[in-house]
């Protein structure tokens, strides 16, 4: 178990220093690239900066306007399209930073996000949401509204739009409003 346990700790401390330079300076070295191809693509030599100037492009937030300009055409490839061996073999040549690149689309849609969904955008769902309303359907008894009544003290609960026809099956008015659990999806 001892040996288990150096075994470990060694192999963290040889993977931890095999990935500080990729987590130190992976982010900043992929960002002067960035600078110096939107340049090229404008059509502007892009001068050698010490990475305190940014572009014109970049905005506020990191994210790149395809709205300053208009944009030229990507350009030939960096390189002749290879074959599934060659890219297989040589994944280091065909899978680099230009190539990949071009295969991401660029300004295809102008997505604005309200304020509230910037701000819990990465938190957990159980997090950054409210109490979900249960929704129970209305019987001719009345149980569903004496329900709602007590259970309202603890959860929110309402039995709005939805009901039970004469066979016993659950309805509910799918055609003039939406139901009271309904929220809007939030494309990412």
């Amino acid at each position: 178990m001892v040996v288990f346990l150096i075994f470990v700790v060694l192999f963290h401390i040889s993977l931890n220093t095999a990935l500080e330079p990729l987590l130190k300076y992976l982010p900043k070295s992929l960002e002067a690239e960035e600078q110096s191809l939107l340049a090229a693509e404008d059509g502007v030599m892009a001068p050698h900066s010490s990475g305190t100037e940014k572009s014109s492009h970049i905005a506020s937030n990191g994210m790149t306007s395809s709205t300053d300009s208009p944009r030229k055409d990507l350009g030939p490839a960096p390189h002749k399209k290879p074959n599934f061996i060659t890219k297989f073999l040589r994944p280091d040549l065909y899978t680099d930073y230009h190539t990949l690149r071009r295969l991401v689309p660029r300004g295809f849609a102008d997505i604005v996000y309200d304020p509230v969904t910037e701000r819990d955008a990465y938190y957990h769902p159980s997090i950054s949401s409210q109490t979900p309303l249960l929704w129970i359907p209305r019987d001719s008894m009345g149980v569903s509204r004496q329900e709602c009544h007590h259970s309202g003290r603890v959860i929110p609960i309402s039995d709005e739009g939805a009901g039970f026809d004469e066979k016993g099956k659950l309805t509910w008015d799918s055609e003039t409003a939406r139901p009271p659990i309904w929220q809007e999806k939030v494309y990412y």
